[in-house]
């Protein structure tokens, strides 16, 4: 766990793999949906979803271990310093 202070180094990097996991989840949705809704051809429509899938996308993690690694730190400093 982060020791007690905005200023660690790696707090602020689990913070920033929990935004940034977040963001690639919403944007592969996002996309998957649009995909999906734009193609009536269903061949067409797999080959683009599987090169999707093959884009350089960092792999999943346990993102709710990660905002409770998060929590733990606020609670600990009595707040949240930015």
């Amino acid at each position: 766990m982060p020791s007690k202070g905005g200023g660690d180094t790696a707090f602020k990097q689990l913070k920033a793999d929990v935004i940034c996991e977040n963001g690639y989840r919403r944007v592969e949705s996002a996309t998957i949906t649009m995909v999906s809704a734009a193609s009536a051809d269903e061949a067409a429509k797999q080959e683009v979803l599987e090169e999707i899938r093959i884009l350089a996308v960092p792999p999943y993690s346990d993102v709710f271990d990660k905002k409770r690694l998060i929590a733990e730190h606020i609670i600990m400093q009595e707040g949240y310093e930015k």
